[in-house]
């Protein structure tokens, strides 16, 4: 007697979809950078306001208020205000209420006295390295404020800014550049008043950082900075002593 044989199906034998974890996703990727996208935007937006001013130190931030005003929700929201607590921009109380942070006299100094080592050891390194053109584009700013009548009304210039952070940029030390922008950042926290008086002082030693640069000597332009920055430092005690001893 013949054993039967099970007869085999004619049909394909289906294959089970493979599983897609939501998190390794093309749509979980496209939703993160987005989130990533919108912090970024929150991020740049409330440091902007609380360096310009806009938001005053030891002001409450309210989450629901400023997500509003920004136009974007609180998961990115929350990401920047994260973000710049660690910048120090930012500080939750014990209460648990998020201020602005307030900068003491005291770790402005300290800061300063980082961004002497940090931003001439820059400038050392810059030295040589900066287009001519670039420079040349500087030093006809600084002149053209040191050209104004002596009784000129001479606001804060951008040049100022564009300096240090050309040559940050230039120095050729990714890390030593973020860090220099980082210790900038902080010291723009700082309120004690501009110092008008001191605009064509501080042109001449742009000048003097310029024409170390543009004469490739490392030393000389480490020393330019040096001194740019202790005139800085000088300036600030200087206003705390006078306005300590009036007050």
């Amino acid at each position: 007697m013949q054993k039967s044989v099970p007869r085999r199906s004619s049909g394909t034998r289906p294959v089970a979809a493979p599983h897609v974890d939501e998190a390794e996703s093309p749509l979980a990727d496209v939703e993160e950078n987005a989130d990533q996208s919108l912090s970024e935007r929150a991020h740049r937006a409330l440091m902007g306001m609380i360096l310009s001013g806009e938001l005053a130190p030891t002001e409450v931030i309210t989450e629901r208020q400023i997500a509003i005003q920004l136009g974007v929700s609180r998961t990115p929201l929350r990401e920047a205000i994260r973000r710049l607590e660690g910048a120090r921009l930012l500080e939750r109380q014990r209460s648990g209420v998020l201020v602005v942070r307030a900068l003491p006299i005291e770790e402005y100094i300290s800061i300063l006295d980082v961004r002497r080592l940090l931003e001439s050891e820059a400038a050392r390194l810059a030295a040589g390295q900066i287009p001519l053109e670039e420079l040349e584009r500087l030093r006809g700013r600084a002149n053209a404020v040191l050209a104004l009548p002596e009784d000129a009304v001479i606001p804060a210039a951008a040049e100022d800014e564009d300096l240090h952070l050309m040559i940050a940029a230039s120095a050729g030390n990714p890390v030593l550049e973020e860090m220099i922008l980082a210790m900038r950042t902080r010291t723009s926290m700082f309120r004690f008043g501009r110092f008008p008086a001191r605009r064509r002082d501080v042109m001449r030693e742009h000048l003097a950082i310029v024409d170390a640069l543009a004469s490739g000597n490392g030393a000389l332009a480490q020393q330019a900075m040096e001194q740019h920055l202790d005139q800085v430092r000088a300036t600030i005690i200087a206003r705390l002593t006078d306005s300590r001893r009036r007050g």
